[in-house]
């Protein structure tokens, strides 16, 4: 009984071996010209790669506005280096063209907002200078893109600046959340007219109704002065 024992243990021994040690030994010390895969993307990639015995695992990504989103455009090691089998290769894959976050302007002054922007390779483009009851002279009041919107490099932001404005003796009613045609008749109501009407998308209110209004609720205007409504 012990010599079978014995047998058994030493041809498991043997199976474990030939079947497992030995194939692991010598695939470990295969070695691999490692394929090009430059150009394809990041899946194509990995097929390929596992193909010739390698790992392909994602590096850094690199923007470039001449690659799609989501291609290799760098390989390290680089193509038809000879490495292990299963050695991992780490591809670069590229970002597309990189987006820069539109920062928030309003209340900056038109020299510190040159500044902001100017650090996020973006530019400022003087829409308009228009009169303001809640900001001076010089102080953007509004922006057109919105703060938080991403924009390609090089993207001229349009502000409206303040030129200051004296303060009249109407005091400005509340319009947010009325439709068009109410804001109308309240603006009327109280010797005001109705400025520029700006149609911006939004989930939270009915269509038509008024989500911003400028000259802001509650500011000083003057007889007959326009109201912006957003």
């Amino acid at each position: 009984k012990k010599i079978l024992i014995v047998c058994g243990g030493l041809l498991s021994a043997v199976l474990l071996m030939n079947f497992v040690v030995m194939p692991w030994y010598v695939r470990h010390d295969t070695l691999v010209k490692v394929p090009s895969v430059v150009g394809l993307s990041f899946e194509d990639a990995k097929k390929k790669l596992d193909e010739a015995g390698l790992e392909g695992l994602q590096g850094d990504i690199r923007y470039d506005p001449s690659k799609p989103i989501g291609t290799v455009v760098d390989q390290n090691p680089p193509v038809d280096q000879v490495v292990k089998d299963g050695r991992r290769i780490y591809l670069i894959i590229s970002g597309g063209e990189q987006l820069y976050d539109v920062p928030n302007l309003v209340g900056r002054t038109l020299r510190e907002a040159k500044f902001v922007l100017n650090q996020r390779n973006l530019e400022v483009q003087e829409v308009e200078y228009k009169q303001s009851v809640q900001y001076p002279t010089g102080i953007v009041l509004t922006q057109i893109e919105s703060p938080g919107s991403k924009v390609k490099k090089g993207t001229k932001i349009g502000v409206i600046v303040s030129t200051g404005m004296e303060s009249g003796d109407i005091k400005v009613p509340d319009l947010i959340g009325k439709n068009v045609e109410e804001a109308k008749k309240l603006l009327a109501a109280n010797k005001l007219s109705l400025g520029k009407i700006n149609y911006q998308p939004s989930v939270n209110v009915p269509l038509n109704a008024v989500i911003d209004q400028y000259p802001k609720f509650n500011t000083m205007a003057k007889e007959n002065q326009r109201i912006d409504l957003f």
